[in-house]
């Protein structure tokens, strides 16, 4: 290596003076070639379709003894042998996508045929090799690596059709395919699946191995009708084309209905049977049938608010609370409201705690009606140590000969 340095004066010529050249000696100059990693050369066996025409392999620059210059990429190029009807020629091109100038890492560099002009009159691809040097101009060439051409797609369809239900909630459905490729081999097998609403087939799993199976599952808001398909891919790239329509489709939803959309607390300061009608419920498929309880009634006390079978994602309905439970419930008090929401497939939400269910309050305070006889119980907001207590009730009708005090009891505010 030489090095020469200049320097321009400030004037309006701007004069430049240049040193000699001087040698640039190092105690260990890098004199190794770069590396190519052979067995990392793509496409596997050499296999090679004029529908994905692409080689790459990987190379990198170790220096010698610590002085790394690391990879001209500029210089990468393969040359590919080839016959057409004229017979068998070699050609030379820059690679692609080579990486950062300069890299000391291990990159990747590509030949991609289908850029040549000429690709439409191969017959045959033959071999192909590397070449690259290092900013120090090492020079490295790969060993020639033997081509063979496939140009046909493989085929691969769903073996166990007869095994998967026609509805059903499982978790998971396994799916069971095999694959054929008349010329070179299978490489790898892909699920796919496809709803109603999707734009195009979603890919589930890849498979690289016979025999070629999947667990399928989907995603917490996927439920409903699905067509499955897989597709393969050969040695040489060439991936099977997707069908017109999969080679199953049943209803699968492993998922259960979501917690129902409503707000915080309901105050009712009426004292007519509450009414709701904006409680939102829904499912990823379809909704079967919508209950609740009250806090207060046991847990297995269920009470059904849709008529009919919903059949619908979504569900918004006007219901009311019963008359009995709406007299029996306290003013002030909190009271929750639970679900228990079941859809088509027999999935279940159900609230699972208090801070998950819907708050209701009774309080009717601005609209209490007053009698003559409303009792004074100003004598319960003060302690009294003999825990008794007077009710005072100012009686001015003659006609009245007696009055009595009821009351009722509850330890918790949630059993009277």
């Amino acid at each position: 290596l030489k090095i020469q340095f200049k320097i321009n004066d400030a004037g309006i010529d701007q004069n430049e003076t240049r040193s000699d050249w001087y040698d640039i000696e190092y105690d260990n100059p890098d004199i190794e070639s770069p590396i190519f990693f052979e067995d990392s050369f793509l496409p596997e066996e050499g296999w090679i379709s004029k529908n994905n025409p692409i080689c790459s392999i990987n190379v990198k620059d170790e220096g010698t003894e610590g002085n790394i210059t690391g990879l001209n990429v500029y210089t990468a190029s393969y040359t590919l042998r080839y016959s057409d009807q004229a017979g068998v020629h070699s050609h030379t091109e820059k690679t692609t996508n080579n990486g950062i100038n300069g890299s000391i890492s291990t990159i990747k560099i590509t030949a991609d045929i289908s850029q040549l002009e000429f690709i439409n009159d191969i017959l045959n691809f033959q071999q192909i090799r590397f070449y690259i040097e290092d900013l120090a101009g090492n020079k490295k060439y790969s060993n020639y690596f033997e081509l063979k051409t496939d140009d046909e797609k493989p085929i691969s369809w769903i073996i166990n059709t007869d095994e998967i239900p026609i509805k059903t909630n499982i978790k998971s459905v396994k799916i069971d395919a095999t694959a054929e490729d008349d010329i070179s081999d299978i490489h790898n097998v892909t699920l796919f699946y496809l709803k109603p609403e999707f734009d195009d087939w979603k890919e589930f799993e890849t498979d690289y191995n016979y025999p070629y199976s999947w667990d399928f599952t989907i995603d917490d808001d996927e439920g409903g009708e699905i067509e499955l398909c897989t597709i393969a891919t050969d040695l040489a790239n060439n991936r099977e084309d997707f069908p017109t329509i999969g080679d199953i489709s049943f209803i699968f939803d492993p998922n259960n209905p979501t917690k129902p959309i409503f707000n915080s607390e309901y105050i009712f300061e009426n004292n007519t049977i509450p009414f709701f009608d904006e409680i939102i419920f829904e499912d990823d498929y379809k909704l079967k049938n919508v209950e609740y309880r009250l806090d207060f009634h046991d847990q297995d006390k269920w009470i059904m608010i849709n008529k009919n079978n919903i059949d619908a994602d979504k569900y918004i309905t006007l219901w009311n609370l019963t008359k009995d439970d709406w007299d029996y419930m306290v003013e002030d008090i909190e009271y929750y409201i639970y679900f228990r929401i079941t859809d088509s497939l027999e999935n279940i939400y159900e609230t699972p705690s208090k801070q998950d269910a819907v708050k209701i309050i009774k309080n009717l305070q601005k609209n209490v009606i007053t009698t003559p006889y409303d009792p004074d119980i100003s004598d319960l907001n003060s302690l009294n140590w003999n825990n008794i207590y007077q009710i005072i009730v100012n009686i001015s009708d003659n006609d009245i000969s007696e009055i009595k005090l009821l009351y009722r009891y509850s330890q918790n505010n949630e059993n009277w």
